[in-house]
């Protein structure tokens, strides 16, 4: 059958429903640039500062941001600026784990997490999440001693479950006892459609072993490949020391452009607009999902984030699903692909909907479906 084709939007190139997209079509690229030329100028202007940590304003901006917004309260000092989520994930299983060691991850998750575990040589642990996310006695019957785990709890990825208060305070209680590590993973947490904000981890651990990951790819643009840990008191000057044997630092042009973005307020400005558009493109792609698929499909989580999940109601076979989407050209991804092992995972779908206009959702849905009935 001949290819329906692929939608693309300015700025991307990721065909219509792929996930993880943000609105690059939205985004206020004169305001960057005007704030990329000031961070440019200085710059160039000063002495070019090559702290591990990053450059201090932006710590600061960014400490100033996450108090409010995400109830992260620190020093600025414990903020390091790395070159996104991956190398982020990277420096920590540097710091924290020798090859052998295990370490949690949902299933199903995040797949470049899991790849940065198994690359640095440790055994990972897919633990089961259910309704109330991550299941933290069953990681603990699977081993007990790992040394630290990943987890997504304002937002599991892929599924969109928001972990319950309960898991929480029994994956905290479960590091502090074994003095494991937990990496919490605030990916795209800023875009709740409705209710409050989900509280994060990092804001009510007593113990001090919650590393807050936050990055900018998904609330300005990935290419900008900037993230942020929040480090525990202890592990500051380890980390700064491997960071600056490994690489230095962090670029510091776009670190004073993306400083001056923050502090003019134009950020915060950004993200509110963008939490509307999210809102109206998701309900665009709930809407499409209910024309041709209301019957097959039972939709997940939908209050964060800029993707749903789909499982379907009857069995299919994943076959089937993967000449689907390869018939159709959109880019949602099969809920399969996520888990520990691809054969024990659930057949459904990964949409992402943030990326595209509500007409582009709607009639990359119609494809879908076309291609699935045939």
């Amino acid at each position: 059958m001949v290819s329906m084709g692929r939608p693309i939007e300015p700025l991307t190139q990721r065909p219509v429903l792929a996930p993880g997209v943000p609105a690059t079509d939205l985004f206020p690229r004169e305001s960057w640039a005007r704030a990329i030329a000031r961070g440019g100028r200085l710059a160039s202007g000063r002495k070019v500062e090559d702290d591990p940590l990053g450059w201090k304003p932006l710590r600061l901006a960014i400490a100033d941001h996450i108090g409010p917004s995400r109830g992260v309260v620190c020093d600025p000092d414990q903020i390091m600026i790395v070159d996104g989520a991956r190398c982020a994930i990277e420096l920590i299983l540097k710091l924290l784990t020798d090859p052998g060691d295990r370490a949690w991850l949902e299933d199903p998750g995040y797949t470049e997490a899991r790849q940065a575990i198994l690359h640095n040589g440790v055994k990972v642990v897919p633990v089961p999440c259910d309704r109330e996310g991550l299941m933290v006695a069953q990681g603990e019957r699977m081993a007990p001693s790992a040394r630290l785990a990943y987890v997504t709890p304002a937002h599991q990825y892929p599924s969109g479950i928001v972990m319950s208060a309960k898991r929480r305070l029994d994956l905290l209680a479960w590091a502090d006892r074994n003095a494991a590590w937990i990496i919490e993973d605030d990916y795209d947490g800023e875009f709740r459609h409705r209710g409050t904000l989900t509280a994060t981890l990092a804001s009510i651990d007593r113990s001090h072993r919650v590393i807050h990951l936050g990055t900018f790819s998904k609330s300005m643009f990935p290419a900008l490949r900037l993230a942020y840990l929040v480090l525990p008191p202890k592990l500051v000057d380890p980390a700064a020391a491997l960071r600056f044997a490994l690489s230095g630092h962090t670029g510091v042009t776009a670190q004073r452009g993306l400083a001056e973005f923050i502090i003019s307020g134009q950020f915060a400005a950004h993200v509110r607009a963008m939490r509307q558009a999210y809102g109206q493109r998701q309900q665009a792609l709930l809407t499409a999902l209910d024309l041709h698929f209301s019957d097959t499909i039972l939709i997940g989580p939908d209050d964060t984030g800029l993707h749903m999940t789909g499982k379907f109601a009857a069995h299919i076979t994943e076959a089937k699903i993967a000449d689907a989407l390869k018939r159709s050209g959109v880019g949602a991804k099969p809920l399969s692909a996520y888990f520990a092992d691809p054969n024990y995972g659930v057949p459904g779908l990964v949409l992402g909907y943030a990326g595209w206009s509500e007409k582009a959702l709607s009639e990359g849905v119609r494809k879908l479906a076309s291609a699935l009935a045939n």
